[in-house]
């Protein structure tokens, strides 16, 4: 006798189906939305039937640990300590300097410094300029020679000094006063009108006004001195 063998699996699922069937026959849809209901159902019952998977056994791989390897202490052979060496102590050699006999120093024979004779230098003799007096209508040094010359019609009084000779003014003259030391004449004037002819227009001419005539005196001497004056063309 044959014995026939039912999936129990199977009939459950044709029972599914066909009530899901009856159920979507009593809705209304539209024959593509039934088509894909019934595609979801179909697939997921399917997917319940397959057989479960069992999962693999889990393999232990027992983990091993290496031997430890054992280092065996070489046996080193005893260091003997060296032997003490003695060094002789060698005593330095004694030094003997010989004292050198150094000649002796004979003293320098004393040098007598040469005689320094000082020459006293000549100084030039100082002059004592004595006070200007009236002489012979005009005013002058009382101890230079005074001459009388005659410019452009006018009569007028000279003196002279290191062989230098000089214009003074008349002794009634009343100033100012002027003092050309480098002009076309040289001396003491009165007044600018009575100088002026003398140092203008005249190259390298040298003049000023005096505090008074014994002023202009005094310093016409000095100039004389110290070779300021000169007689221009």
């Amino acid at each position: 006798m044959a014995t026939t063998t039912t999936n129990p699996s199977n009939d459950d699922t044709q029972s599914s189906l066909d009530v899901v069937l009856q159920l979507l026959s009593s809705l209304t849809l539209s024959h593509d939305d039934a088509q894909s209901i019934i595609d979801v159902i179909t697939d997921q019952i399917q997917a319940a039937a397959l057989p479960a998977v069992q999962p693999a056994p889990t393999v232990v791989v027992p983990v091993v640990a290496p031997p430890t390897p054992t280092v065996q202490a070489a046996t080193l052979p005893a260091v003997q300590p060296a032997p003490a060496a003695v060094v002789p102590v060698m005593a330095p050699p004694t030094v003997i300097v010989q004292a050198a006999t150094c000649p002796a120093v004979q003293p320098a024979p004393a040098v007598e410094p040469p005689a320094v004779i000082v020459q006293a230098a000549a100084l030039p003799a100082v002059v004592n300029h004595p006070t200007p007096t009236a002489r012979s209508g005009f005013y002058g040094f009382p101890h230079l020679p005074l001459t009388e010359v005659v410019v452009n019609g006018e009569t007028r009084g000279q003196q002279h000094y290191r062989g230098f000779a000089f214009d003074v003014p008349r002794a009634a003259a009343l100033g100012p006063f002027y003092l050309i030391t480098r002009g076309s004449r040289v001396g003491v004037f009165e007044t600018w009108q009575r100088t002026s002819p003398y140092v203008l227009g005249v190259s390298c001419s040298s003049f000023s006004r005096c505090k008074s005539l014994y002023d202009g005196l005094i310093r016409m001497l000095d100039a004389i001195d110290l070779g300021e004056a000169q007689w221009l063309p």
